[in-house]
């Protein structure tokens, strides 16, 4: 039946997950292939973890091109989690820009590039909207002062909205979360006043560029950031709190956060399965014209999968409700006996409506 239109009144941005890294390969057994599909997933922090345990778009394939130039460690965390940059970190993210935007002129080129045997395009559209990113990014830095002025008080009041305590790494904490919580939220305030994980006053002072990957998403230019994004809430701290001899303060948390990040990048549908086609007649994104076209090289003659035996969906059903996901999310799931839909869900909904939630969940997983 038909129900009223629904216009969403407020769009964030999440350009840094909010919950902690998990291995996406945790339920496949050694000798399992895994297909593994990521459904509403803002940063690449399980893939690198996943990598590490096994031994939006335009940013994700900006970090794994740093990683692949072996720009150091240090530089790549500031660029991908700091809202201000200092200048050799602004630098070498505008240079890197400028390189993807040269090398993804076309599929074509893009497939002959360094990158490609890493990151592939599933369609020519994808491959234009992170091009279309990474010219944004380069050039926002000669932009008029006007519209520069704009951004930088966009920045300023993203964290206006956070009332009371920040607790989000707190979670990472796992069974010490009691233990971390006073340190959480002083971590918490120091990154919603500074944009950054720095601790001492004069690496804080030296960040004073804005970094423009905070500054583009669907709503266009500005910085609609969540208010409650913490770098630190991806990465995982009970064994830090736990093992802990002395008090940890927020510059212990800092440290074992870029210390797990270094060590996990170091070692680091339907339709087309069925009757052959590219076109599938689906729209991009809700409200565009746009269709999905996939990719021939990738998915004729490059292989790509079209069915999945590990499907993650991490806490989207907070946004659509996990029946929209297991009608999405069906079809394209393989027929492996190892096959596994996952979700985590951070918002308590009523008890009736949970229950029933879960049972379908018990269900999907079966």
């Amino acid at each position: 039946m038909s129900h009223p239109f629904f216009w969403p009144g407020k769009y964030y941005f999440y350009p840094i997950g909010n919950t902690s890294a998990v291995c996406l390969t945790r339920d496949l057994p050694p000798e399992e292939h895994g297909d593994i599909l990521l459904l509403g997933c803002g940063d690449p922090r399980h893939i690198l973890y996943t990598i590490y345990c096994e031994a939006d778009a335009s940013r994700n394939i900006l970090l794994f091109s740093l990683f692949v130039d072996r720009i150091p460690t240090a530089s790549i965390w500031n660029i991908f989690y700091h809202m201000h940059l200092d200048a050799e970190s602004h630098s070498i993210l505008i240079t890197q820009c400028k390189t993807l935007v040269d090398l993804s002129e076309n599929a074509r080129k893009w497939r002959a590039s360094p990158y490609a045997a890493l990151l592939r395009m599933s369609t020519d559209f994808t491959l234009s909207e992170v091009r279309r990113h990474w010219l944004l990014y380069a050039a926002m830095p000669g932009l008029p002062p006007a519209r520069q002025q704009a951004i930088r008080e966009a920045y300023r009041l993203t964290f206006k909205q956070s009332t009371g305590h920040p607790l989000t790494s707190s979670r990472s904490a796992g069974p010490t979360v009691l233990k971390a919580a006073q340190t959480a939220i002083n971590e918490g305030k120091n990154y919603f006043r500074t944009g950054t994980t720095l601790i001492r006053s004069k690496d804080i002072s030296e960040a004073k560029l804005l970094n423009p990957t905070f500054a583009y998403s669907l709503v266009g230019e500005g910085c609609p950031v969540h208010y409650a994004t913490d770098p630190l809430a991806t990465f995982h701290f009970a064994a830090v709190f736990g093992n802990a001899r002395s008090s940890i303060d927020i510059e212990d948390m800092a440290r074992e956060a870029r210390l797990q990040f270094s060590n996990w990048s170091c070692r680091a549908l339907r339709s087309f399965s069925a009757t052959g086609a590219l076109d599938s007649g689906i729209s991009v994104a809700q409200f565009g014209t746009q269709l999905i076209h996939l990719d021939k090289e990738e998915f004729v003659a490059g292989g790509a999968p079209t069915s999945f035996n590990v499907i993650e969906t991490f806490n989207l059903v907070d946004h659509i409700g996990l029946l929209n996901i297991l009608v999405a999310a069906a079809p394209i799931m393989s027929s492996s006996p190892f096959t596994v839909l996952r979700r985590q869900k951070r918002i308590r909904g009523f008890p009736a409506v949970q229950r029933g939630a879960e049972s379908v969940y018990d269900v999907a997983n079966v």
